[in-house]
């Protein structure tokens, strides 16, 4: 099983909601973000992905380090994902552009859905839950 080391951001509202992206030719909607280039941070990686692909910028003071998980990937087979997390609570008006699809904005409380991608679903929404207390 090879692995993919990428950085991602769990942005969440004033509403307690996480956005949510689905890529271009995919189904399962997932954290913000994308691959660490060789010689890239993890901060670095991940606003240089907010901003080609939401428009997106935030100061780096409002980025907190979450922590590195291990997750098996939903768009490639045979791949388990090394995601480096950031937590952002700010509520903002993302533009999908390049590889990305559509955007929602999901209620952690009510995702009990299928189309959710395993680092979502298995890690994402309980650091949603931790920083805005239990739902």
């Amino acid at each position: 099983m090879s692995a993919l080391k990428i950085s991602c951001a769990v942005i969440v509202d004033d509403s307690n909601r996480t956005l949510l992206v689905r890529k271009v030719n995919t189904d399962f909607y997932m954290q913000p973000g994308g691959k660490i280039e060789d010689g890239e941070s993890s901060l670095a990686c991940l606003k240089r992905e907010l901003m080609e692909e939401l428009g997106l910028e935030f100061p780096d003071d409002r980025m907190d380090y979450v922590g590195s998980f291990s997750e098996v990937a939903a768009n490639e087979r045979n791949t388990m994902l090394q995601a480096e997390i950031y937590f952002i609570r700010q509520t903002c008006r993302p533009m999908a552009s390049g590889e990305i699809a559509e955007y929602i904005w999901l209620d952690a409380s009510r995702a009990n859905r299928d189309d959710l991608a395993p680092l979502t679903r298995n890690v994402a929404l309980e650091i949603v839950k931790k920083y805005c207390g239990a739902m």
